[in-house]
């Protein structure tokens, strides 16, 4: 019993040591698993990058806006443009029609003008011609004077003619003549007049498109600015979208690195918390089959105490009986001594031959049976020595160890150190029975 209690106070004590070492596990786990200066730095940059990177894109979108804006602007600039280009283009054709137009004016002009001044020499012509028939007339018959409308012949050139005097016909058809040329000049004028206010027109149409013109030049050459600008603007925003990408995958190798770390050190706890598990599992397995195969000891022994229990009451009840035949048996040898001491008195032949006394032998007794016993080393034994005993009679060696008797049909049963024999008693109990059997 007492090893089996110094048994479960070991294990009582190993289980303390075990719980002191899951906490201690803990604790380390617990400070593992708490991030160290490298990965709150890594954290931190994340975040301030996190940070720049959400101002960076929030730049970006602006330029983006922006830029979307600018090519709005743009597009609306190269419709108007298309639109004032189309515009002037038919302003220019507007004008290369008016411009036709001013040179057949001017040709007709001309062709009027040329007429006229033919106008202007006939009427001259005939003027003159009137003028000289009024002289020639003024003057008297004989004066020779060509008529306007008689044509010179040929055979008159040379030569003198006779004046003839004007007919009412011939004053009639002159009449006639100055009232249509004067109303084909008062024509010609009124066409030229006309002319004048149309070409005059026409000036001020073509000084018109001229302005629009130079506006739309104006317009086009400050489109062409806003668009330099534009191209300013989206190189420049370009050029930002660059850096930005460039600083986002700067970003991004961060985090990766920090995502890479916050792993490692998952997969490291991960480790340590499943090492840490496996070492409680394999302990408490460990513990939990030292345990069954103590209560399976612990039952064996209960078993081996209640057989050695019954055991020692049949020991004692075969105890009492050796000592009363031990008792009897030196009782005999007390009469047996005083048989012999009345023996030894001198008697007659015939006497001791008649009155030979007859010991009493002692009552046969079956010898119990005998088991060679081999006593382990832990039992205070020698393996190599062997010790011949009764089956039921405890063992009363002095010298050795005491130990309890065990069953020959149950061979599993351990015997027990506390239920010895006293020694010193048992080796008296035996010295007196040898003594009493030798004085016999």
């Amino acid at each position: 019993m007492n090893a089996i209690k110094n048994e479960l106070r070991t294990t009582q004590g190993e289980r303390e040591t075990l719980k002191r070492r899951v906490i201690e596990l803990t604790t380390q786990l617990e400070t593992k698993s708490k991030a160290d200066a490298d990965t709150m730095t890594a954290i931190d940059k994340a975040e301030l990058l996190e940070a720049e990177l959400e101002d960076l894109n929030v730049r970006l979108d602006k330029c983006e806006s922006d830029l979307e804006a600018a090519r709005t602007e743009l597009s609306e600039l190269k419709s108007r443009n298309a639109e004032l280009e189309a515009e002037n283009e038919s302003q220019r054709e507007k004008l290369d029609a008016d411009r036709s137009v001013m040179e057949d004016a001017k040709k007709s002009l001309a062709s009027l003008h040329e007429e006229y001044q033919k106008v202007q020499s006939k009427l001259a012509q005939s003027r003159g011609a009137l003028g000289a028939q009024d002289d020639a007339l003024s003057s008297g018959p004989d004066t020779s004077q060509t008529s306007v409308d008689s044509p010179v012949s040929e055979k008159a050139l040379g030569k003198q003619r006779e004046v003839q005097p004007p007919t009412p016909a011939d004053w009639k058809k002159s009449a006639t003549t100055i009232t249509t040329l004067q109303r084909a000049v008062w024509r010609l004028r009124q066409e030229k007049v006309a002319l004048e206010k149309q070409l005059s027109e026409l000036k001020q149409k073509l000084q018109t498109l001229e302005e629009e013109n130079t506006a739309l030049g104006i317009k086009l050459h400050t489109s062409a600015d806003v668009a330099s600008e534009l191209s300013k603007l989206h190189i420049a925003a370009n050029e930002r979208s660059v850096n930005t990408e460039n600083k986002l995958h700067a970003v991004e190798k961060e985090l990766k690195r920090a995502n890479e770390l916050i792993a490692l050190r998952e997969r490291e706890k991960e480790d340590l918390e499943i090492a840490t598990r496996s070492v409680e599992l394999a302990r408490q397995a460990e513990f939990a089959s030292r345990i069954k195969s103590l209560e399976a000891e612990l039952s064996d022994l209960i078993k081996a105490r209640d057989a050695a229990l019954a055991q020692i009451d049949d020991w004692e009840e075969n105890r009492g009986m050796w000592k009363r035949w031990g008792e009897a048996m030196a009782l005999r040898a007390k009469q047996w001594q005083e048989e012999a001491r009345k023996a030894r008195k001198p008697r007659s032949v015939e006497t001791n031959v008649h009155t030979k006394v007859h010991l009493e032998e002692p009552p046969p007794l079956t010898p119990p049976a005998v088991t060679t016993m081999y006593l382990s080393s832990d039992m205070g034994g020698d393996p190599a020595h062997t010790r011949k005993r009764p089956h039921d009679m405890p063992d009363t060696n002095v010298d050795g160890h005491c130990d309890v008797a065990q069953y020959s049909s149950d061979d599993t049963i351990q015997p027990r150190p506390e239920r010895a024999e006293n020694g010193e008693s048992g080796g008296r109990k035996k010295a007196r029975f040898e003594n009493s059997v030798t004085g016999r």
